[in-house]
């Protein structure tokens, strides 16, 4: 365990010394990954579909600031949706403008989450996000992911039923924009990870505001239960039973993931618990107080040995060897 520790110690100073590089790390890869995702799943636009593209905005993207971005990402996304018709992308940009919207509105700075949240679906592996969002930043973040999950919903739909909107002629404007919105409204699975997502988030705050022992362990195991059980109740009531493996493996995976989260921003020593109490003029206050488990890397000291004091050594020791023996100290030589 003290391993793991200085691990976890060396890892935190590290990032916080190179925190400038590891962001922008960080950053090429979250937008590289979701426009060549966009590029191989999405590119309808063909005067626009040149791998160089998105790995140029990706890299772009590093050296900006993250919301300038997400709103270059955003802009990627339209272009390819607009090969699909200008009402696919009329629909597609109300959304986008909706999430950014609610992002400023409810969680400003986390625009990472709008990007973030499709790329894990695509992958299988979202329902970390929720209990992650929860235990770190609060019921608010979640919002972002909810507004993520709608896209990638939306977008999916739209891959999945490409000839619908490809077939349709300049005539029918609106059976696209009514195509387009039954992805959203009419897709009950869509609404039942919203709330199920939503619902998570909120459990999990509030137990990880709570003064009990390992809140933050127990808030990941009832989320985690809570949102695994709901999801699997919605798909039984709604008789779609597709996909219930990948959940749950992607559940598990989720599982370890939050408590690796936790493991690095919440570990707590509970048996050196110390309980505090004072007051002032106008109340009295009961404080208690739970130490971090730190543990510094051990200091390897390097002592080196010249010749000369070696030598010096090994002569005072025949000396005193003499003196004792009552000899000539030439004769230990």
């Amino acid at each position: 365990m003290n391993k793991m520790l200085e691990l976890k110690t060396k890892l935190i100073v590290f990032v916080e010394k190179n925190e400038i590089f590891v962001k922008g790390i960080a950053k090429l890869i979250l937008m590289l990954c979701a426009f060549i995702l966009v590029y191989l799943e999405l590119g309808f636009y063909q005067r626009a579909h040149f791998i160089a593209v998105p790995v140029a905005l990706a890299v772009i993207c590093a050296f900006v600031p993250m919301g300038l971005g997400t709103v270059m990402f955003a802009a990627y996304l339209l272009l390819n949706l607009y090969g699909l018709g200008l009402e696919v992308c009329a629909v597609a940009a109300v959304l986008l403008l909706l999430c950014f919207t609610l992002y400023f509105r409810f969680a400003p700075g986390k625009s990472h989450l709008l990007v973030l949240t499709p790329i894990c679906w695509m992958l299988r592996v979202p329902y970390f996000l929720p209990v992650t969002e929860g235990l770190v930043r609060g019921a608010g973040s979640v919002v972002p992911v909810l507004m993520g999950t709608i896209m990638f919903y939306f977008l999916h739909g739209l891959r999945a039923n490409t000839a619908l909107f490809t077939a349709a002629t300049k005539a029918e404007p609106m059976n696209k924009v009514n195509a387009a919105l039954d992805l959203i409204l009419g897709n009950k699975e869509l609404w039942l990870v919203v709330g199920t997502f939503l619902l998570t988030t909120l459990v999990v705050t509030a137990i990880r505001r709570r003064s009990i022992r390992n809140a933050w362990r127990v808030a990941i195991y009832t989320g985690m239960t809570l949102q695994t059980v709901t999801l699997l109740i919605g798909k039984l009531v709604f008789g779609n039973m597709t996909g219930i493996v990948g959940m749950i493996i992607g559940s598990v995976v989720a599982l370890g993931i939050n408590i690796a989260v936790e493991f690095f921003l919440f570990q707590l020593d509970y048996s050196r618990v110390e309980r505090v109490q004072f007051e002032d003029d106008f109340y009295y206050y009961y404080v208690k107080a739970v130490p971090k488990v730190m543990v510094r890397a051990q200091e390897k000291k390097v002592t080196t040995f010249r010749s000369e004091e070696v030598n010096l050594d090994v002569d005072k020791t025949k000396e005193k060897i003499a003196k004792e023996l009552e000899i000539d100290p030439n004769l230990l030589k």
